[in-house]
């Protein structure tokens, strides 16, 4: 759906190409011959008003007594997808309104974006009203259930079309109409509606930089562990930014955090990781007593990764140079205890290294421990992560399969669409972009030697949502080494490209992990202005 739409607005927006063919438009017709015209249309409107009132006894059509809005305002996701695009002739070089998106989730939240050739995106969020969530539910159930659009067509040309997709409570989209909507007065009372929203909402300009396009606003409740380590990391942040190596607690460097449950009373703990390197690195650890944060302690983590444990404590392994040692770290009276569980070395006896050693892999040999991923301070998806659930704003369907996705982004590639690039701290959040401006010297990587090439592509369902993302590898200068790597995701009628190293992300298995250095797998978990990376070692 939209990305049939967003393909031919991209078209028109490339070239201002003179329409011709237009049906149903003549020139120097008499009064009475306009007269008799405005006659028969009459005539026809009426029978098909008849038609209609026929047809809706006939059909199951709900009505606010049979909805229950409270209940409705439990689901999750979108419920319906208002598009409105730009077909009238433009000049691609002036800053022209390219098209608008109204998303109505089922919390009865409302989110506005205003699209521009040359600006930067505008948004707004807000809260529909009760009344025009029961009016915009029920236009999207009845016009899915009954196909009550599916046979109207107006006669144009030019001006502004419309989508509107409804998503019922399992996700499932129905197109209701795709097209213009001049004349059918159901469709322009829905569009009147969100647009009324439109101008009371406060927009804010999507600038190229750190928003990559769109940006997620983590808003925890009150009087949560949420809450209350959400504002910790926002008062560590804003102190590290003024000076990282001095802050009002007198530790230095803080900049990344975890979340892990170590006491196993179900609230986590915060683990905040700080230090410069290896040599220096440690972890304040953090908990929620249900009044305030209360220290824990802090340990030293050097070289190490950790692993939550169902019970009190978490594993350490500490590996360095051909050694290794994983440790238990359990709290009592309130002090960290550490147990050693296994030392070993990747040398033998005599001091020669043991072929084909490798480090004891936590995650296989001790069932119920998992990798604890760290992330920056202001990136809350990791709130989201533990607490299994991803945004309200889910990812777009509309790719059901492989063979429907090939050919969608070949379409994005072949066109020279734009679209959103994100990176992953590494990588530039460069904004929005066509494909070719994407791939020149400098753009998506500051350090890049030479504009790059996609040399390879790989269709795969990366994030497990059910839909596919594509996979581009892109290289430098004239070989086929791949220097870094962009994920096209369709989300929300949108392309996004997150942008990563391909150090991290080479390969790439069936069920969508990438292999970091050819044997760790890891699952890149995006949402519009974010990538982060989920790790099982």
């Amino acid at each position: 759906m939209k990305k049939r739409l967003l393909q031919i607005v991209m078209a028109l927006s490339l070239s201002a190409m003179v329409l011709s063919g237009c049906e149903g438009i003549s020139f120097g017709k008499d009064n009475e011959t306009v007269e008799s015209t405005k006659k028969d249309k009459k005539d026809k409107k009426d029978k098909k008003d008849k038609k209609d009132k026929k047809n809706k006894k006939d059909k199951n059509v709900l009505t606010e007594e049979d909805i229950d809005i409270d209940k409705l305002k439990e689901n999750d996701g979108l419920m319906l997808s208002l598009m409105n695009y730009n077909w009238d002739l433009v000049n691609p070089a002036d800053d022209y309104w390219y098209y608008s998106t109204y998303d109505v989730y089922y919390d009865g939240t409302i989110i506005i974006t205003n699209a521009y050739n040359i600006s930067p995106d505008k948004v707004a969020g807000g809260q529909l009203s009760d009344d025009d969530y029961v009016t915009l539910y029920l236009f999207g159930i009845n016009a899915a259930t009954n196909d009550t659009f599916v046979n109207e067509y107006v006669d144009a040309c030019d001006g502004e079309g419309w989508d509107f997709v409804f998503y019922d409570t399992d996700g499932n989209q129905t197109m209701i109409h795709s097209g213009y909507s001049y004349g059918i007065t159901e469709l322009e009372d829905i569009q009147s509606l969100v647009e009324d929203y439109a101008k009371s909402l406060d927009f804010t300009s999507m600038t190229d930089g750190a928003s990559g396009g769109y940006e997620y606003e983590y808003i925890p409740s009150s009087g949560t562990w949420e809450e209350a380590y959400y504002n910790k990391l926002q008062e560590i942040s804003e102190q590290a930014v003024e000076d990282p190596y001095s802050l009002d607690d007198g530790s230095e460097y803080p900049y990344a955090y975890a979340l892990c449950d170590i006491t196993d009373d179900g609230i986590p703990e915060l683990i905040i990781k700080k230090g410069t390197c290896e040599a220096d690195y440690n972890d304040d650890i953090c908990t929620y007593d249900g009044a305030g944060i209360q220290s824990l302690g802090n340990i030293w983590s050097g070289h190490s990764s950790f692993y939550s444990n169902s019970g009190n404590g978490m594993y350490q392994y500490n590996g360095h140079m051909g050694y290794g040692a994983l440790y238990y770290i359990s709290l009592v009276d309130d002090e960290f205890v550490y147990d050693t569980i296994l030392e070993e070395s990747g040398y033998d006896d005599d001091g020669n290294w043991i072929e084909d050693f490798e480090y004891t892999d936590v995650t296989a040999e001790y069932p119920g421990t998992k990798y604890i991923s760290y992330e920056e301070l202001d990136n809350y998806l990791l709130f989201d992560m533990y607490n299994g659930e991803l945004p309200k704003y889910s990812f777009s369907k509309d790719v059901a399969d492989e063979g429907s996705a090939d050919k969608f982004y070949s379409a994005v590639l072949e066109n020279d669409e734009f679209v959103y690039a994100v990176g992953d701290g590494y990588m530039k959040n460069v904004g929005a972009i066509d494909i070719q401006s994407l791939l020149l010297e400098g753009v998506m990587y500051e350090y890049m030697s030479s504009d790059a090439e996609i040399v390879d592509t790989l269709i795969a369902d990366v994030d497990g949502n059910g839909s596919y993302e594509c996979v581009l590898y892109f290289s430098e200068g004239d070989t086929d080494y791949i220097n870094y790597v962009g994920i096209l995701s369709q989300e929300d009628g949108m392309v996004f490209c997150y942008l990563t190293f391909s150090r991290l992300s080479t390969y790439l298995t069936d069920d969508g992990y990438f292999l970091m250095y050819d044997e760790y797998p890891i699952k890149p978990i995006f949402y519009k202005d974010k990538i982060i990376w989920e790790t099982h070692f």
